[in-house]
């Protein structure tokens, strides 16, 4: 339920723009018993596809395709270079995994996303906002771009944008919706604000 407002406000994009029920979600892996996004999608009737670099959440999304008898093609990739032939997939979905690279590497996934797409094809992407509460922590790597503790590993790059700074790699799409979205982490009876640039894109 925490995806959501963003999630259905992009599954009520790709039926307003009528894609081809075909999609592919870069960082498809889950952890725990986190339903996979997939799922969701799986159940309007598209064909379904994910890639993620980590083999061990990738595994648990697919234990879980297997226990609901669900059809997923599921690999380990890399969406900077991604083994998909081009105009694939008419839905791309990237939550929260295209941030965790430097920006050079960003604009090689944008280049990737565009050419998997079909032409009216529909994406998502979400990027770190230079106003989230954990921007300048850890070790900076270039300009806006840190290694920090998460989660799951000890050192994971995150890299931050300025409000229209993003707008720049898209010049092969049309932006459809752009929001600056707030929300607010509770750990350790401590808060901390997140602040995310999310975009929906029609590629031209």
């Amino acid at each position: 339920m925490y995806r959501a407002p963003y999630l259905y406000t992009f599954m009520q994009y790709c039926e307003s723009e009528k894609v081809e029920k075909s999609i592919l979600e870069c960082g498809s892996g889950t952890y725990g018993d986190s339903e996979p996004l997939l799922a969701r999608f799986y159940r309007l009737g598209y064909r379904c596809s994910g890639i993620d670099i980590s083999a061990e959440a990738l595994e648990t999304s697919k234990q879980y395709a297997e226990k609901h008898q669900m059809e997923f093609s599921l690999s380990i990739g890399d969406m900077r270079q991604m083994e998909v032939e081009d105009a694939s997939f008419g839905a791309v979905y990237s939550y929260n995994s295209i941030f965790h690279m430097n920006k050079a590497d960003i604009q090689k996934s944008i280049i990737e996303i565009h050419r998997v797409l079909k032409p009216g094809g529909v994406c998502f992407v979400n990027f770190l906002s230079t106003e989230d509460g954990e921007y300048g922590e850890g070790e900076e790597v270039e300009k806006d771009v840190f290694a920090q503790k998460c989660a799951t590993m000890d050192s994971v790059l995150h890299a931050y944008f300025e409000l229209n700074e993003a707008d720049s790699l898209f010049t092969d799409f049309k932006i459809l919706f752009k929001e600056k979205r707030w929300q607010m982490r509770y750990s350790d009876k401590q808060s901390v604000p997140q602040a995310y640039l999310d975009y929906i894109l029609v590629k031209s």
